[in-house]
């Protein structure tokens, strides 16, 4: 049996938190993740694990020095190549990796500790870091 982490992407605000973390909290080692920074930040405060969710470069540098983890759920489209990666002392979760090719060139990315996919079939045939 293998540990399933569970990631709760929480798209509205804080409040929705507070009402949902009783329930999160029967899981083994729940996520929480935001596009909103201030989700992200209540998350952490309450002792979850928390994730910034980034979909540009611009963003996420216009926050970089205000995070309170440096744990990033970012597209796959922000990792163009190993050779530009803006994100060093970052742990990287990658969204939406859905191509084997995709995935093996992310799997080359040395702080890529984790993909998002809708086709999961692939996923095992990877190391694990």
């Amino acid at each position: 049996h293998k540990d399933i982490t569970v990631n709760f992407e929480i798209k509205d605000d804080p409040q929705t938190l507070a009402l949902m973390a009783p329930g999160m909290r029967k899981f083994k080692r729940p996520i929480v993740s935001s596009f909103r920074k201030k989700v992200v930040d209540a998350a952490i405060d309450a002792g979850f694990t928390g994730g910034y969710l980034f979909d540009n470069l611009r963003t996420f540098q216009k926050h970089r020095h205000s995070l309170k983890s440096k744990r990033l759920h970012i597209s796959r489209k922000m990792l163009t190549s190993k050779k530009h990666n803006p994100f060093h002392g970052y742990e990287l979760h990658v969204y939406t990796v859905n191509e084997p090719a995709d995935a093996f060139r992310l799997a080359g990315i040395s702080n890529v500790k984790g993909m998002f996919t809708d086709t999961p079939a692939f996923l095992p045939f990877f190391p694990q870091k």
